[in-house]
């Protein structure tokens, strides 16, 4: 029961990191205003994630450490293949002749 809580909260902490990373590509254009506060999240963000992967025990850290996995995978997946995919799709040449 507790490595699927750990599961989620593996899960739950890679959606922050992305959103953290991303947050420096949505606010390009104010990034002079915001870099300490973006930077100083995304360090907290992963200081917490290592902290949970070193404190664990081996099989804890097992089940949060294949959260965190399962997410990136999906993201990727979802966001950037199909995506591109989809991009394919819809710019490729007229095969009528």
């Amino acid at each position: 029961m507790l490595e699927a809580l750990l599961f989620i909260v593996g899960i739950q902490m890679m959606i922050e990191l992305l959103a953290a990373g991303y947050r420096f590509i949505d606010l390009k254009y104010r990034l002079a205003d915001y870099w300490m506060r973006l930077t100083l999240r995304a360090l907290c963000l992963l200081v917490f994630d290592l902290s949970m992967l070193l404190f664990l025990p081996a099989a804890l850290a097992s089940a949060f450490l294949w959260g965190q996995f399962a997410y990136l995978v999906f993201h990727i997946g979802v966001f950037w293949i199909i995506r591109a995919g989809l991009y394919l799709l819809r710019y490729r040449p007229d095969k009528t002749n």
